[in-house]
């Protein structure tokens, strides 16, 4: 799938339904996320975590801001870089770019990590819990 077909598809996502969290995933939020953020994980996870780095479009970008381990336990706003396996052709580099996805913690308790994201499945924001395993979490960005 190219990114025009994608844009297309998440638009057309948009119109004929709206997707909301099935929990609310902080009691601080005093605002819903931007519209802008619906069908870019990065931009919701910029939107609640500022000092999220730039060049995060491809999964190499991700990968290169991990400060902690998979294995280490995580903290709330803590953005968890999970290998999706999502890519898309860049007709202008004529090659394929890797995306992965970024997802914000929300709690972590026994093993156990409750996630906030976009743009996962298709637009829109919902909340997934499980171990970093089973929901593919290669490390995560701590902010200073």
């Amino acid at each position: 799938m190219n990114f025009r077909n994608f844009s297309a598809q998440c638009l057309a996502a948009l119109a004929v339904a709206s997707t909301t969290f099935a929990t609310t995933p902080s009691a601080s939020w005093s605002q819903s996320p931007p519209k802008s953020a619906e069908c870019n994980c990065v931009f919701y996870a910029r939107w609640r975590v500022p000092s999220l780095p730039s060049g995060l479009t491809p999964y190499s970008g991700k990968k290169a801001i991990i400060n902690l381990k998979s294995s280490d336990t995580p903290r709330k706003n803590d953005v968890a870089i999970i290998n999706s396996g999502s890519s898309y052709y860049d007709t202008k580099l004529r090659r394929t770019i890797v995306t992965g996805h970024v997802a914000v913690v929300d709690d972590a308790k026994n093993g156990i990590i409750t996630i906030s994201e976009s743009n996962w499945g298709g637009c829109g924001f919902r909340t997934r819990n499980g171990t970093a395993k089973d929901l593919k979490i290669d490390g995560y960005f701590r902010p200073k």
